[in-house]
Order: structure tokens, then C-alpha cells, then sequence
């Protein structure tokens, strides 16, 4: 899995002291590019084929509150013809504690043509590598 850090800002924790669910979004958000930036080997063009978020299903276990050392964990579990799923989750690094998961589906994409593709072989190689699974 991909560990990324996060940088928790004073805007994201709300009156209550915890930080707001749509700011965990963005969290995975930046989870999701570490991910890119550091599995492909080049950079993505994103104005030519890419992919696409179609779906995000978060589940809360915890709230995450203001001074919590957390990070983002993200992988992709499964890679389908035009897609795949990626599994995240947001863990406090002091004690362990889950604090939120996420599962989304990623459609490959090309955007001249503006449909769906199937997902790269070297996209899947690149990813099964990194991974350490067959897809």
C-alpha cells in the first residue's frame, strides 16, 4: 500500500474538534496521487486517456480529530476490462486505529473520443508489479 501523510489544516476540523467527513474526501483525494505519481513510471495525460471516478463508497469507523498524527493507506484491489476498484483507508499512526475506509471504482476514459476504454496492459502490468498480484 501506498502511505501517504496527511497534513491536517485548521480549516478542515469543524467547531466540534473533529475534521468534517468531506475533508476525509479530500484526503483519499490525496492518497489516490501519491498512488499515480508513484506507481507510473511516466505521467499521466490526463487530456488524452485516463480514468474517471464513477463510484465512492466511505464507511466512518472513527472521528478524526485535530492534532492526529493519520495517514492515507490506498492500493487497487481489483482491475476489471474497463476498470478498476482501489481501497483506502485513513489510520491514525499512534495507536493503529482505523478511522475511515473508502472503496472506489476508476473507469478508464478516453477523452478525445469521450468513451470508455479498456484498461491499458501496461497500465495492469505497472499495477500488478507494484501490487505484487495478478490482475
Amino acid at each position: 500500500m501506498i502511505e501517504t501523510p496527511i497534513q491536517m489544516r485548521f480549516a478542515d476540523v469543524d467547531q466540534l474538534g473533529h475534521v468534517n467527513n468531506v475533508n476525509l474526501q479530500h484526503y483519499f483525494d490525496l492518497g489516490k496521487t501519491d498512488y499515480y505519481v508513484q506507481v507510473f513510471p511516466t505521467a499521466i495525460d490526463w487530456h488524452k486517456q485516463a480514468f474517471i471516478q464513477k463510484a465512492t463508497n466511505t464507511v466512518y469507523e472513527a472521528q478524526t480529530r485535530m492534532g492526529e498524527p493519520i495517514v492515507v493507506r490506498t492500493k487497487v484491489e481489483k482491475i476489471g476490462t474497463t476498470s478498476f476498484s482501489m481501497y483506502q483507508e485513513i489510520v491514525n499512526l499512534e495507536t493503529s486505529e482505523l478511522k475511515s475506509y473508502s472503496r472506489s471504482t476508476l473507469v478508464m476514459f478516453d477523452f478525445e473520443r469521450q468513451e470508455k476504454i479498456p484498461v491499458p496492459d501496461a497500465w495492469r502490468e505497472v499495477i500488478s508489479r507494484y501490487e505484487n498480484t495478478e490482475f
